[in-house]
């Protein structure tokens, strides 16, 4: 399994210039996350595009809640997984 943060994929490029052209998907299977989203909107956003982008159904929810120690916004994370599920 390899986790990808939605956020950082470029999703528009072409064929061959995308990091998951590199990614044999007949061998390992995509995560997407909300890597680097701080509110529960963003996070819910980036989950849905991944899915629509056909990277999984399946999503590891990230909610940022401390820019310095990049610890969880616990309510926020409740709060898009609620959403998601």
């Amino acid at each position: 399994m390899v986790t990808v943060a939605v956020r950082r994929l470029n999703l528009d490029q072409p064929s061959g210039e995308s990091l998951l052209d590199w990614i044999d998907r007949s061998r390992y299977m995509l995560l997407p996350n909300t890597a680097g989203c701080y509110t529960a909107e963003e996070a819910i956003r980036a989950a849905r595009l991944g899915r629509e982008a056909g990277l999984s159904n399946l999503v590891k929810v990230e909610v940022i809640g401390d820019q310095k120690t990049l610890l969880p916004d616990t309510s926020a994370l409740l709060e898009a997984t609620r959403v998601l599920v």
